[in-house]
């Protein structure tokens, strides 16, 4: 490429439109498609190089929202899992003259589908001939997320860098939103490819030997996935019962109930105690979930303290229904 606009680093391929595609190992035989040499790029950016960023940057550059930052020298993920994929793409470039010179232009098309995105990098805006193609092409273009002169110009459906899994009920969905955007719009700067690279330096040649580094397989994302969706179970569970908890103190509670001989405080507070055990529940259950190469020693050690927890209380409930008979 001529060109010195770096729209490949600043286009993002996924998430893909089919949350499980089909994979191939990668082998030799793929270098040759269509009669056409297929030039593989290799990776420079290691997916947790943005954490050794996160982990340097000042207060103010940590605050997501109004009221709502984290402090980077504590950030550690509870799960990381990288998943590598070769996505194909068609990059074609054309030549064009001006009466100040000759010009390079990149386009980028997706090519593991018939339907794929179609992106451009955008035309310098003090090139009058330039700007003409610009706006030419614009009216055919998705607006972008975050609008940026040096941002590529999507010719298809509009995509984004981060893609999350929410919660059904607020804050949640605020504060789900507001870390979305605050990632977009890092990511869409243009120097973040750059620093990305760079702090990919010390560990971009280990990335193998990484057991965060998986396969993208169903049967290796699976896991993951369920163990997620138990963490967004866990966490309704955990807040309705603070929620319970909060109103039975205050004595703001309502009760309809159609169960004779019992009292709404015992209602309540049985209903306090179920939420309880189901959390414990499926605390464990989503502990056990855990895929082996992502449990630390800590991990360990609280999946062992959890089940004593819980076995505990077992036999101290066997035991009150044996007295209660």
């Amino acid at each position: 490429m001529r060109s010195d606009y770096k729209v490949l680093s600043s286009a993002p391929l996924g998430p893909f439109d089919n949350p499980s595609p089909e994979t191939v190992p990668f082998t030799d035989d793929l270098l040759r498609q269509y009669d056409l040499d297929v030039a593989c790029i290799p990776y420079n950016i290691s997916p947790f190089s943005i954490l050794e960023i996160a982990r340097h940057l000042s207060l103010p550059e940590a605050t997501i929202a109004q009221d709502f930052r984290f402090s980077p020298s504590t950030l550690q993920p509870t799960l990381f899992a990288a998943y590598p994929v070769l996505v194909p793409i068609y990059l074609a470039q054309y030549e064009y003259n001006t009466e100040s010179g000759t010009g390079y232009h990149t386009l980028i098309f997706e090519a593991h589908g018939s339907f794929g995105n179609i992106w451009s990098e955008p035309f310098s805006p003090d090139r009058a001939f330039e700007d003409k193609i610009f706006q030419y092409f614009r009216q055919f273009a998705s607006e972008p997320i975050n609008p940026d002169p040096n941002a590529p110009i999507n010719f298809g459906y509009p995509k984004r860098f981060i893609d999350t899994a929410g919660f059904s009920h607020t804050p949640h969905q605020e504060l789900e939103r507001a870390i979305r955007d605050y990632l977009e719009s890092a990511l869409n700067l243009p120097s973040t490819p750059t620093a990305l690279a760079a702090a990919s330096v010390n560990d971009i040649d280990n990335l193998a030997e990484d057991a965060r580094v998986r396969e993208y397989t169903i049967e290796d994302r699976t896991p993951v996935i369920e163990w997620m969706k138990l963490g967004a179970e866990l966490m309704m569970v955990q807040r309705i019962h603070e929620a319970m908890s909060d109103a039975r103190s205050g004595g703001n509670f309502s009760v309809h109930t159609g169960t004779k001989g019992v009292d709404k405080m015992t209602f309540v507070n049985g209903a306090i105690r179920h939420l309880a055990d189901k959390a414990k529940v499926l605390k464990i259950e989503r502990m056990q979930l855990k895929p082996t190469w992502a449990k630390s020693e800590e991990d360990l050690r609280e999946e062992q303290e959890a089940k004593a927890e819980a076995e505990k209380s077992a036999q101290s409930q066997t035991e009150k229904d044996s007295d209660s008979s």
